[in-house]
């Protein structure tokens, strides 16, 4: 049977743990307002759906390891998306085979639309309606189509979504859910089967692959701060080098985003402890905030309010 299922969120933490795939690293990079996501999720009989709403800029770092192949597109024309390093335009589209590691950053409001499809079902499916011998793809690629195919696509996964926001037993039919799943299937395909590779710059693949070792020493010490010198040391490349591939990719230098990383351990850390046990001094000189007044400050700025609201909320 298909299910949906939609939920808004005000805190970070929370919202990462909930979108798919949830074994990644989400990092709000910056703050003018509060925060505020929803996330709506579909899964119907082969096709699997999401679409993401955020009000703030962010770094989204995400590993695909479901053996699905995911199709990844704004949601919304006109709202800017940077995907490994490049823009991804209103009639383009990401392709994320399992496997593959990308990152996205916004600079503000966006919505994300994603649908996949079991890996093994694409060549046989494109065989089948297009009459293409298709190789499964095993790296990450962005294709540009036309902007009619680009239309059909989106208006079927925001109707679908919407059906889900606001009338879930629709789609709970078994006979909706397989309609649904069928024009779906046929519309990715189509795109994938007449799409036009968009080309990568070879400074664009370097810095991705800088960065995607840099993500992966950080993931293995995920209650560890590290600082720049460890980082430039331990992957033997220089402060400049780095800076070049982080702002690339991620659309700020490595000191930054070591810095927000921080801040984000310091956050979870603060939401899982109590003030009858811990403090937010021990707290941010856990992960290396050493002058709390600019660590408050910093904090304050990103999440919205102080530390020690934090600590507090969460203990109740």
């Amino acid at each position: 049977m298909a299910i949906s299922s939609t939920q808004s969120f005000v805190d970070v933490e929370e919202y990462r743990a909930a979108i798919r795939p949830s074994n990644t690293e989400f990092l709000l990079t910056a703050r003018s307002q509060p925060f505020r996501s929803a996330v709506t999720k579909v899964d119907l009989i082969d096709v699997g759906m999401q679409n993401l709403t955020e009000n703030v800029a962010r770094v989204w770092q995400i590993l695909v390891q479901t053996p699905r192949t995911g199709f990844v597109f704004t949601a919304r024309p006109g709202l800017p998306m940077r995907h490994q390093g490049a823009e991804l335009a209103d009639n383009e589209i990401a392709l994320i085979p399992k496997g593959v590691e990308v990152r996205q950053r916004t600079s503000g409001p966006i919505s994300v639309a994603s649908l996949s499809l079991p890996e093994d079902s694409v060549a046989p499916h494109i065989k089948t309606l297009f009459g293409q011998d298709l190789t499964p793809p095993r790296d990450h690629f962005t294709f540009t189509v036309s902007p009619a195919m680009m239309t059909r696509l989106r208006h079927l996964h925001n109707a679908v979504i919407g059906l889900a926001e606001t009338s879930p037993d629709i789609i709970a039919n078994a006979g909706v859910a397989r309609a649904l799943d069928s024009s779906l299937t046929e519309a990715a395909l189509n795109c994938l089967a007449v799409g036009r590779l968009v080309e990568t710059r070879v400074a664009q693949r370097n810095h991705a692959a800088l960065v995607k070792r840099l993500y992966e020493l950080v993931r293995r010490r995920p209650e560890e701060p590290i600082y720049l010198l460890d980082v430039c040391a331990m992957l033997g490349v220089s402060q400049r080098t780095l800076h070049l591939s982080c702002h690339d990719q991620l659309g700020i230098g490595p000191k930054q985003y070591l810095l927000l990383r921080r801040l984000h351990q310091a956050h979870k850390a603060l939401q899982t402890g109590s003030p009858m046990t811990t403090s937010v001094t021990n707290i941010a000189m856990r992960f290396g905030f050493w002058q709390l007044g600019r660590f408050s400050a910093t904090y304050r700025s990103i999440f919205g309010e102080p530390p020690s609201a934090t600590l507090r909320r969460e203990s109740n």
